[in-house]
């Protein structure tokens, strides 16, 4: 093995560990301020801010058993092959990738959630997420417990997790492209009067693109650097680079854009006199700041 590689990967697990640690314990801090100052109840934002830290945490696990093996049995678990992998690193390392998907997942449906609100039909849209949202992952989750249990359990590991490779990589391609569909659908709409609760919409459509925008280049990006990396890029060198590119790209990077695109207030700064024809009052999900 490459002396080089093995120092650049030791610098690399003590860099990400600490990283990770840090961006948890700002998104901790940002959820903690949340429910210290809100009075509302666990609705779909909170709980896309709940899921933030824990796959932030997820993460920072993994790097830690690394980082404990590496100091333990010198044994770089970051660039090894899979057969000398241990059970705990193969899960906890898998795991965290499938807690992002479960959030860009649900990020998503809080646009839909949004967009729905504007048009006084939260509460038909609530119930469709959770339909959604739950169908989705009781799939997703049962085949990455399957595909586990044959990656721990069985002789052919190596052809247990290349197919958890693919199915997570057509995975991700496909929740990506329908994310792209509604960007692009979500856009073709136009507001509906020119009101306050339009303005707001306004701001709230804002909010939408630039969170759908980072789901989909992250689920996209996901798929290709998985695909490349467990069929194409075979050399330890290779994986490796790829490794920490995924790593930023499509976990670190997106759910600290994500935190930050939550924190985006949808009052506009200049209120018409004029704010809704039918009802005198904005609709429910745009009657305080998000």
């Amino acid at each position: 093995m490459d002396p080089a590689l093995n120092d650049a990967a030791v610098i690399i697990m003590y860099t990400y560990l600490t990283a990770y640690y840090f961006c948890f314990l700002i998104a901790l801090l940002r959820l903690l301020q949340i429910i210290a100052t809100s009075r509302k109840g666990w609705d779909v934002k909170r709980t896309v801010h709940g899921m933030i830290p824990g796959g932030l945490l997820l993460r920072a696990l993994w790097f830690t058993v690394l980082v404990y093996e590496y100091r333990r049995n010198k044994k770089i678990l970051l660039i090894a092959p899979l057969p000398d992998q241990t059970v705990l690193s193969i899960i906890i390392g898998s795991l965290p990738g499938y807690w992002s998907f479960s959030n860009y997942t649900l990020v998503c449906l809080f646009w839909f959630y949004l967009f729905n609100g504007a048009y006084s039909q939260t509460e038909s849209a609530y119930s469709t997420i959770k339909k959604v949202f739950a169908s989705i992952n009781i799939f997703v989750y049962g085949v990455w417990i399957t595909l586990m249990g044959l990656v721990i359990g069985c002789t052919c590991r190596d052809t247990a997790h290349s197919s958890e490779a693919g199915f997570v990589s057509a995975l991700n391609f496909v929740i990506g492209v329908v994310f792209a569909f509604f960007l692009v659908k979500l856009y073709g709409f136009s507001p509906p009067i020119h009101t306050l609760a339009s303005a707001k919409h306004m701001l709230i459509r804002k909010r939408i693109g630039y969170l759908t925008v980072i789901c989909c280049l992250a689920f996209l990006a996901r798929a290709i650097i998985i695909a490349f990396s467990f069929f194409m890029w075979t050399t330890d060198r290779s994986i490796f680079i790829s490794t920490c590119i995924y790593l930023i790209v499509c976990e670190l990077l997106p759910e600290m854009l994500i935190l930050i695109g939550l924190g985006w207030k949808t009052t506009p700064k200049s209120q018409p006199q004029l704010y809704n024809y039918t009802t005198n009052a904005d609709p429910p999900l745009l009657s305080h700041n998000q």
